[in-house]
């Protein structure tokens, strides 16, 4: 898995537009059409260019994380945390914010029906800056 994500990453740093295409080509369709935007575009390929630009050390941690227990347990964290997710999400399942919303004491968990991990993004900021002010 390290050596696939460095290759992505390296083709990212080398190819971003072959990079992004195979991208768009992976995800939900939901997310896809976020993704061919031409302003989402430009933005989030320099977005993932600066998360690369030093190797994807990084970007294998994050994906190593799904699959491992955190160097600390979960009911010890003390803030309120809430989570928003789509449930059409594939690159990180709602069962893994699920587990991490039973695992964080008092925290919350809202799945979106129909959206994946970018299109969340068009939500109205609005409804979800108001969740966090409900206590």
């Amino acid at each position: 898995m390290a050596a696939d994500v460095g290759g992505q990453a390296r083709l990212l740093r080398e190819n971003p537009e072959e990079w992004y295409a195979g991208l768009v080509a992976e995800v939900p369709e939901v997310d896809r059409r976020v993704l061919e935007r031409p302003q989402v575009r430009a933005i989030a390929i320099g977005m993932f260019e600066e998360a690369v630009r030093q190797g994807g050390v990084g970007w294998i941690d994050d994906v190593l994380r799904q699959e491992r227990p955190w160097p600390f347990r979960l009911d010890e964290i003390g803030a309120d945390v809430r989570f928003h997710h789509g449930e059409d999400d594939t690159n990180a399942p709602p069962q893994y914010a699920k587990d991490l919303a039973e695992g964080i004491p008092g925290s919350r968990l809202r799945l979106y029906p129909g959206e994946g991990q970018i299109s969340i993004l068009d939500r109205p900021i609005k409804e979800i800056v108001e969740s966090l002010l409900i206590p």
